[in-house]
């Protein structure tokens, strides 16, 4: 059978009682998924840690997983995916909820996500030409995307 990458996702939910992931739930992202149904898909799966079966969260429109581009952001209490969600088929940055509803954060290119907690989600622009992919960003809490800067502005 053909195993592609995948990217592991929300290891862990938050261990705050408010959270509306399972603790200890794992979800993956993949290019593709077969669950149960033998119909397979593109997106991210809730894999049952006991049992290891897996069952749709959220389908994506296109096959396009971007690189690393899926981490559970406690702020938010969601999954924050770089990923298709619509007809159009152009990735955005998605929150998506537990039961797999999404809402857009930003439309702006951002991949290897790194949510610090307090509403940043950091990342880069992987394959951006000229000194661009050297640079990190982050989007705030708001969806506003920023070059990371040092203490001296550079």
């Amino acid at each position: 059978s053909l195993q592609l990458p995948f990217v592991l996702a929300a290891a862990s939910a938050a261990a705050s009682a408010q959270s509306q992931f399972d603790f200890g739930a794992v979800y993956m992202m993949s290019p593709y998924h077969v669950p149960a149904s033998g119909v397979p898909y593109p997106g991210i799966a809730r894999i049952d840690p006991y049992t290891g079966a897996n069952s749709p969260l959220i389908q994506f429109t296109s096959n396009g997983v971007y690189p690393a581009s899926a981490a559970y952001d406690p702020f938010r209490d969601r999954i924050v995916a770089f990923c298709s969600l619509d007809a159009t088929t152009v990735p955005k940055l998605h929150a998506i909820d537990a039961a797999g509803a999404a809402t857009t954060i930003s439309s702006q290119y951002l991949v290897r996500l790194a949510p610090r907690g307090d509403g940043k989600i950091y990342g880069y622009k992987a394959g951006a030409g000229g000194t661009t992919v050297q640079k990190v960003f982050y989007v705030d809490a708001s969806g506003q995307q920023h070059e990371l800067l040092d203490v001296g502005g550079q």
